[in-house]
């Protein structure tokens, strides 16, 4: 069984595998973070996190992007690349 300790202070509003890499847990939190996680290596490897705002919801596209987008009040609609810490759009 493997287990990996999200490090979100607030409530986690979404939770789910990638699309791509099922290994890959994404989390969005209250606390204006996103992260994700390998289950493989049982650790954090990226994190993203948004200054004002409040994040109510993340979803991840399915085309050949794959990037995480996020939603919520006073924060506009993000575009998250695991690879750049800004949003790409």
């Amino acid at each position: 069984m493997i287990f990996v300790r999200l490090d979100q202070k607030k409530d986690i509003v979404s939770l789910f595998p990638d699309v791509n890499k099922p290994h890959l847990i994404h989390s969005c939190s209250m606390d204006r973070t996103i992260s994700t996680y390998d289950l493989k290596q049982e650790k954090r490897l990226v994190g993203h996190s948004v200054q004002n705002g409040a994040l109510y919801g993340m979803s991840q596209r399915k085309d050949n992007e794959f990037e995480l987008v996020t939603c919520g009040q006073g924060a506009p609609i993000y575009f998250w690349d695991c690879d750049e810490t800004r949003p790409v759009a």
